[in-house]
């Protein structure tokens, strides 16, 4: 395969902490895919979900760049150390396991 990878940052969508729902990170690389909680809450008004961000929260959205930027870092370092690249391992570095 390729090794695409794609981020994409979403809500579950029942309320979990003050009436806010925990944003999730989903890593696929061919179409295999994982799914890893933030520690991120926002409400149901503040996510838009076709941009994967929240409409306000600056601190939020900085926070879902760097995860992101953190991802694929991983899958640099994995490519350049020709090491395998699954969206599992991916999980496991970006959890530190």
């Amino acid at each position: 395969m390729k090794n695409i990878l794609t981020v994409h940052f979403f809500l579950k969508e029942r309320i979990q902490k003050n009436n806010k729902s925990q944003i999730n990170l989903r890593i696929i690389v061919d179409r295999h895919k994982v799914e890893v909680a933030t520690q991120l809450y926002v409400s149901l008004d503040e996510w838009d979900k076709s941009a994967q961000k929240t409409y306000k929260n600056k601190a939020v959205n900085e926070e879902l760049t760097a995860i992101a930027n953190e991802i694929f870092q991983l899958k640099n370092k994995l490519r350049y150390e020709n090491l395998t690249l699954s969206a599992k391992i991916l999980k496991d570095l970006y959890l530190g396991k």
